[in-house]
């Protein structure tokens, strides 16, 4: 393919087996002629989209609906072969399938509680989330594949002083966090999908006076989660590394697979625990426990009991609401320590500051506990040690002591409503009469199938009037 004529703009960019090419004919931004065409190598076949002046009496190509593309700033593709296209001019981005259809997918009215002025930037993430920077609207967009519209920044910045202005290169990364370049406020924000927003780069550049950042324009990630961002005012581009995550370090026991003899936990069921995290809403949905996280391992380590969920809040126990900042799916290994996936190391948090933090622990048929006070969370984070004492635990009783000095999550919580009653029993009582084994809620015991001893267990800590104090 090839174009005559002397062009202003010329962008090119290859994804897979299509080329992607957006270019400006002289003019004014009101009388040029644009046009982004998509090229299938294998095939030749040739797709575009433009905005043509005054042609047969229609100033601007329009996607059928009447919707206008002036001034194309961004262009994107996702993992389907999608190609998305920011209009600055129109204040709008679309849409264009493999097969041509061309959609407007957000207009001047963003959220509909903040607006998208001159959309610059344009990104897409593995899940196929579009995020659309508008520039003198100050914020950023994501689109979900269904069409859901959220506001994800604004010119507010971080919450922290550090404000957003100008939005110009959005990026993401394999984790979906978003990056954005704020052109008139000299800095990059980071934001991640659970909503954190982090000041990652500013004016200052690398500090000391020296190598300054100006104008951030564009902004790219890589396979490491290093993320450059470039000053065009200052004529340099930067890298910011990948900051060590903050890890957890935490011993918990189960009661209901605490075995005394060797201070130990059972792993009876280890050959029958799934390979993917099991907190999902299957079985979990409205309960503390309901968990999307994508955690999986290819072989489960022999030393695993079984998966916990570990999670981070901020706030007071004392006076809920508390705020749930992370979470995580991990493994309990029998000695009572918890790892991340690779079965030793300790749980990482690679999308969370350092700081003080309230850690809650969670077991699919055992009551959650939270630690007593805050602890201090960093990349060396020192161990948290449920196990010697009830206090280490947040409320009046939290914990068991299972043997004299050692204390555990209480057992006999089936129906995952935060206490030991006659719904746990009862549905106890339809698995045991159906001789039902394998990964069971009502397997108190970790032993693979729901006998006379998963009630015992029931029947003591009812009478106890078991109950978490997670709020």
């Amino acid at each position: 393919m090839h174009a005559t004529g002397q062009f202003d703009k010329l962008f090119f960019l290859r994804f897979h087996h299509f080329i992607i090419i957006l270019f400006q004919l002289g003019g004014t931004n009101e009388t040029s002629h644009y046009r982004l065409h998509i090229v299938n190598v294998y095939s030749g076949i040739v797709r575009w989209f433009q905005h043509r002046p005054n042609h047969r009496n229609h100033r601007y190509h329009r996607d059928g609906t009447g919707n206008a593309l002036v001034t194309p700033r961004g262009v994107a593709t996702d993992l389907s072969g999608n190609v998305f296209v920011s209009g600055s001019g129109t204040s709008n981005a679309f849409k264009i399938t493999p097969g041509g259809v061309i959609t407007e997918i957000i207009d001047f009215s963003g959220d509909g509680a903040g607006n998208l002025i001159t959309p610059w930037g344009i990104a897409t993430d593995a899940s196929g989330n579009v995020f659309v920077a508008g520039q003198n609207s100050s914020n950023v967009f994501k689109i979900t594949p269904g069409g859901a519209i959220t506001e994800i920044i604004d010119a507010g910045g971080d919450g922290a002083a550090n404000t957003l202005s100008d939005p110009s290169g959005v990026a993401t990364d394999a984790s979906g966090n978003v990056f954005v370049t704020g052109l008139g406020s000299h800095n990059a924000f980071k934001i991640t999908p659970g909503g954190l927003i982090t000041e990652i780069v500013d004016l200052t550049g690398i500090g000391g006076g020296v190598d300054t950042l100006n104008a951030a324009d564009g902004v790219a990630t890589d396979a490491s989660g290093n993320v450059f961002v470039g000053g065009a005012g200052s004529n340099n581009v930067f890298k910011i590394g990948v900051p060590p995550p903050i890890i957890v370090d935490v011993k918990v026991f189960l009661e209901g697979a605490y075995r005394p003899s060797g201070d130990t936990m059972s792993t009876a069921i280890n050959p029958i625990l799934p390979l993917s995290q099991p907190y999902d809403s299957t079985l979990f949905d409205g309960t503390q426990l309901d968990y999307d996280g994508l955690e999986s391992v290819v072989t489960m380590p022999t030393s695993i009991v079984d998966w916990v969920l570990v999670q981070l809040r901020t706030g007071n126990p004392a006076s809920p609401p508390m705020d749930s900042v992370a979470t995580r799916a991990a493994l309990l290994k029998s000695d009572g320590t918890i790892v991340d996936l690779d079965g030793i190391s300790a749980v990482g948090f690679p999308d969370q500051p350092d700081g003080n933090y309230y850690l809650v622990v969670f077991h699919r048929n055992h009551l959650g506990i939270i630690t007593l006070s805050t602890i201090a969370l960093s990349s060396s984070s020192a161990q948290y040690n449920f196990t010697t004492a009830s206090l280490m635990a947040f409320g009046s009783n939290p914990m068991k002591e299972v043997e004299p000095g050692v204390w555990g999550m209480y057992a006999a919580e089936a129906d995952v409503n935060g206490l030991n009653n006659v719904n746990d029993f009862n549905l106890w009582l339809v698995d045991t009469k159906a001789v039902a084994t394998g990964y069971i809620q009502t397997d108190f015991d970790l032993e693979g199938q729901s006998t006379a001893s998963d009630f015992n267990l029931w029947l003591v800590n009812t009478k106890l009037v078991a109950v978490s104090k997670v709020p």
